[in-house]
């Protein structure tokens, strides 16, 4: 059965009004001390597991890489950053964009820093601290979710939502055990869910945006944001509509003058302009002129701006296969589908294939994701309360991994930390989330624990063969798809049908007023 965040008698907490008390606790709340010892067990989960239980072990590739990322901003800064690190003749398509380079770039400052005072080689000091950007990352998305949600419903709400997220395996390992950095990424779309959702729409963009500058895949963030401007700002203010805030009075006060007066299409204009702003500022310390075509490098602005589009074109089709690792539903197409795949050691199939007619795989994932992005968008230009925000964002974040091509293992993230704000209010949504934690988290160790990817000590970790196998690669695949089509069945039944609902109510009092003026 599909999740609900509207019913009751399902574990949905009670609503703290915009406007009452501010709960006692200090910067916490009254949550404290429990969200403290919340934070300070996931920190020491996660402490236990990087320098005690698996030193010096992930993602062979990725760890390896951001070291020497982290080493190469503190040799060069980054304004000789992308000279530096793509050889001649490569595809800038494994390169980041700026975002997390500044984390690294102080991970990398500390790193040369310590190694000065202790006399350890600069590398051995960025290995030790390379993972401690991804859980600090961890850490803030869970005083996200506590400081939001305690505001929306209560604190124990918060500290549910904040060990929910903390403890659910995937986010522990993708951090500690792999190596990656998704959990930054999360953290600046999770920020500017929770800005959209107060009203607060010029730092909503730019937490968007930020996320964007970071991987070009947490577009679908900027997407959602945008449909909710569109629809607040442009076609309910045209509409008459009266301008709603779901923040606590509090939250409000801070906002004065025109900020408070005007919804209308002024404020399109200024979130568009504090975007395009920020997105300068991180952009243009680097050196992405470089990849740039000659022709446009050295002009100011436009060759920065070249060059990383390029590099986002080239990440596009760097692996250009139905699937890269990701259990969804296209492990079970092709002539060596993934479920075959993992088992011989990673054969994956390209997204050339036709699959109907004259169109191939890629076209139909492109398809089938544009839809659903439609359907969400569409309803997020109607409805734009703080469940619809959150189920929308949580259900694209999730098509995003399940429906195109070329999706990679770790995709979903982002939609583990908006659904554990959306468990905040609903039982079942906290099982949806744990479910989905599960089984991503094991998705992660099968290919984690490949010799090809993994270091030495995961390469023999428990289970790992036994996730490969074409049984459990089928399995957990299945459960990807039931678990999105859940969150969209959720989000169709109350969201968009109310959504349409509204439409067809404006469409019908639009008719009835020409007629009473006919008639008149």
């Amino acid at each position: 059965m599909a999740p609900s965040v509207s019913e009751s008698g399902t574990g949905r907490t009670p609503i703290r009004r915009p406007g009452s008390a501010a709960t006692p606790g200090g910067a916490f709340g009254g949550g404290w001390p429990w969200i403290a010892v919340v934070l300070l067990a996931g920190l020491g989960l996660r402490l236990l597991i990087v320098y005690v239980l698996a030193p010096g072990e992930g993602f062979r590739d990725d760890v390896l890489t951001f070291e020497s990322w982290a080493n190469t901003l503190a040799e060069h800064g980054p304004g000789a950053f992308y000279a530096n690190t793509l050889p001649p003749g490569q595809s800038p398509g494994y390169l980041y964009g700026p975002g997390y380079l500044y984390p690294l770039w102080m991970v990398g400052l500390a790193g040369h820093a310590f190694a000065g005072l202790t006399g350890m080689a600069p590398h051995d000091a960025i290995a030790l601290m390379i993972k401690l950007p991804a859980i600090a990352s961890d850490l803030l998305i869970a005083v996200v979710l506590y400081r939001a949600i305690s505001r929306w419903y209560r604190p124990a709400a918060g500290v549910v939502a904040a060990a929910l997220y903390l403890f659910v395996p995937l986010t522990w390992y993708d951090s500690t055990l792999w190596g990656q950095v998704d959990a930054f990424g999360a953290l600046l779309l999770l920020v500017s869910i929770v800005l959209l959702i107060d009203r607060r729409s010029e730092l909503a963009v730019v937490f968007a945006v930020l996320a964007v500058e970071t991987k070009p895949q947490y577009a679908i963030g900027l997407g959602v944001v945008a449909a909710v401007l569109v629809g607040r700002h442009w076609l309910k203010a045209r509409s008459g509509s009266p301008a709603r805030s779901e923040a606590p009075h509090a939250v409000g006060r801070r906002w004065t003058g025109w900020f408070e007066r005007e919804h209308g299409l002024p404020r399109l204009m200024s979130s568009a302009i504090a975007g395009a702003a920020v997105f300068l500022v991180v952009l243009l310390p680097f050196d992405l002129w470089t990849l740039a075509p000659a022709r446009l490098a050295g002009i100011p602005v436009v060759g920065p701006i070249a060059g990383l589009l390029i590099m986002d074109r080239s990440a596009a089709g760097y692996f250009p296969n139905l699937t890269v690792n990701a259990f969804n539903v296209w492990a079970f197409v092709g002539p060596t589908p993934l479920t075959q795949g993992l088992a011989n050691q990673d054969t994956l199939t390209p997204d050339s294939i036709r699959l109907v007619g004259s169109l191939t795989a890629q076209v139909v994932g492109t398809v089938l994701f544009g839809l659903v992005a439609m359907i969400v968008l569409a309803a997020l230009l109607i409805r734009d309360d703080r469940d619809a925000i959150l189920m929308g964002f949580t259900v694209l974040a999730l098509a995003f991994f399940i429906l195109p091509t070329r999706a990679h293992e770790r995709y979903l993230f982002p939609a583990v930390a908006a659904g554990a704000a959306l468990a905040a209010g609903s039982v079942r949504w906290r099982w949806w989330v744990m479910a989905l934690g599960v089984i991503h988290a094991a998705n992660l160790h099968a290919v984690a624990s490949m010799a090809r990817y993994g270091t030495p000590g995961l390469q023999g970790a428990p289970f790992g063969s036994e996730l490969r196998t074409e049984v459990s690669v089928a399995t957990l695949s299945i459960g990807h798809v039931l678990l999105f089509a859940g969150a969209l069945c959720a989000f169709l039944r109350q969201v968009w049908r109310p959504a349409l609902a509204d439409v067809l109510g404006a469409i019908a009092a639009i008719r009835g007023s020409r007629s009473g003026t006919a008639s008149d």
